[in-house]
């Protein structure tokens, strides 16, 4: 063998260090802010949450000051208010430091709700999340490619659990408790629809991939609540996948995921 000339292997490959996540403008009195396009921004959400903190999403745009300088914020960012929480400003400042960092995502400590153009921070327009109660139908007649692929995300990347759900369970299991029902591709003829169909009309919001979509329309499954639905022409980033899932969840009716690159086509349409 002849061994390799070692000006042909080129520059050493440096390793690539995790995003410093910080809250800028340190402990405040009124609330913590953070955009959805944080590439883990679904990930310190759910933390919030599971630690029993309120937070709001903002339905509309807006524009406030930060610094010395103006910023627009767009549909789907995070607010946690100070006062509405049980706990004092210090733990909070803490917990919220704590994920921001954990996360690599950059929170801004605000000190009014006043902003510059669109909705103030107390309208309406800042709607109360709840966490999402995940389950996935999976098992004979579902692509177990596509729901291993959701389940890597939401679980390991994005420390979300998901109930995994066989046809023959969900067709005899109370479901009350979940507000979110997944369902990828798959066949679903055995699938009890009427019972999926008084979920929906309850409140539940069901997230289709692929074929999926189609099997929702052949079954009227639109008949039975308001649609929403978003097609997504990605190039695969098996991140974008949880983030509309997370986005969507949470009844927002604009989902303005950010995308990376990726291969694939994906089908996504909403119901609720």
């Amino acid at each position: 063998y002849k061994e390799t000339d070692a000006a042909l292997y080129g520059n050493t490959v440096a390793p690539v260090s995790f995003p410093k996540g910080e809250v800028s403008g340190g402990k405040t009195e009124y609330a913590y802010l953070f955009e959805w396009d944080e590439l883990y921004a679904p990930k310190a959400l759910y933390a919030l949450q599971s630690a029993g903190l309120i937070t709001k999403v903002a339905t509309n745009t807006f524009n406030m000051s930060i610094g010395n300088s103006a910023k627009q914020f767009d549909y789907g960012s995070i607010i946690v208010p100070v006062k509405m929480q049980s706990m004092g400003s210090d733990p909070l400042y803490s917990l919220v430091k704590n994920i921001a960092e954990k996360n690599g995502i950059k929170m801004y400590a605000l000190q009014s709700g006043n902003v510059l153009s669109g909705s103030d921070l107390g309208s309406s327009k800042f709607i109360s999340l709840t966490q999402p109660k995940v389950a996935m139908l999976v098992g004979t007649g579902v692509n177990a490619t596509d729901a291993g692929e959701v389940w890597y995300l939401l679980d390991q990347r994005m420390d979300i659990p998901a109930t995994h759900l066989e046809i023959t369970m969900f067709n005899r299991a109370d479901i009350s408790n979940y507000n979110t029902i997944i369902m990828v591709g798959g066949n679903y003829a055995d699938l009890n629809k009427e019972k999926l169909k008084g979920w929906i009309q309850a409140g539940g919001n069901l997230v289709l991939i692929e074929e999926a979509v189609t099997w929702a329309s052949q079954n009227a499954i639109n008949n039975v609540m308001k649609l929403d639905t978003y097609c997504f022409k990605l190039n695969n980033n098996h991140f974008a996948y949880s983030i509309t899932f997370y986005t969507c969840w949470f009844g927002l009716k604009y989902c303005n995921p950010m995308f990376f690159k990726v291969n694939i086509f994906c089908k996504i349409l909403v119901c609720k």
